[in-house]
């Protein structure tokens, strides 16, 4: 009884932060995330920070609306996921690396269950270093395109991405979809409010939220 009144009591705050949009959909199998399809914005570029086991939402964007996805991930779970044969498509373009503050090396913590494989931030013990690029450098390499989406889900370094982001590249993109990890150890539900902010800042609005993961939406979207 107790955990259903929590789970009651999570949903209808996730309520609270969430708008209605006509064109907001659920995308993906075991890790869907909700998005805006606006299906008129054919030229769709999705820059796309994690992979881990499942690449569902991306290979839906990709079969399903032809959009371009721009996929990283430096770990060698992410690796092995992209590189199965249902999960290539000419739309998606996978880059061993990981997405960061900084262009360069940086270390991840070694997964605490092997068989889910996230490397992670922040973590103690022993370490592993990836090659990570930041936004600019990425934001620098694609072409023009009618809509530009960024997912994150990169175990606590979202971060120091968002901190160190200038509100001039946040702002270049229409939709940002992000799971906050201020449930890991060495973060604080502060660096979410403070990583939120950042994107109010940048023009971005909450359309989502479930748990942990939500939909920021830029202003002109909604215009």
């Amino acid at each position: 009884m107790l955990r259903k009144l929590r789970n009651l009591l999570r949903r209808s705050y996730d309520h609270m932060h969430s708008r209605r949009h006509p064109s907001k959909r659920l995308v993906g199998g075991d890790c869907p995330w909700h998005i805006l399809l606006d299906t008129a914005k054919a030229h769709t570029i999705v820059v796309s920070g994690g992979v881990g086991n499942d690449m569902s939402f991306e290979l839906a964007l990709a079969k399903d609306y032809g959009w371009r996805i721009e996929l990283y991930d430096p770990s060698p779970t992410g690796i092995a996921t992209a590189a199965r044969i249902e999960n290539q498509h000419q739309q998606i373009h996978f880059h061993p690396i990981g997405i960061a503050n900084v262009d360069g090396a940086l270390k991840f913590g070694l997964p605490n269950n092997p068989a889910e494989g996230s490397y992670r931030s922040g973590a103690e013990g022993e370490t592993v270093e990836f090659e990570c690029t930041s936004l600019r450098r990425i934001l620098d390499s694609l072409p023009s395109c009618d809509q530009l989406i960024l997912k994150i889900d990169i175990e606590g370094f979202e971060y120091g991405l968002f901190e160190a982001a200038d509100l001039s590249v946040l702002g270049r993109f229409d939709q940002i979809c992000v799971e906050f990890h201020h449930f890991m150890p060495g973060f604080s539900r502060s660096q979410t409010r403070a990583a939120i902010e950042k994107l109010r800042q940048a023009g971005f609005v909450t359309i989502h939220k479930t748990r942990c993961d939500f939909l920021f939406v830029n202003k002109r979207l909604l215009q």
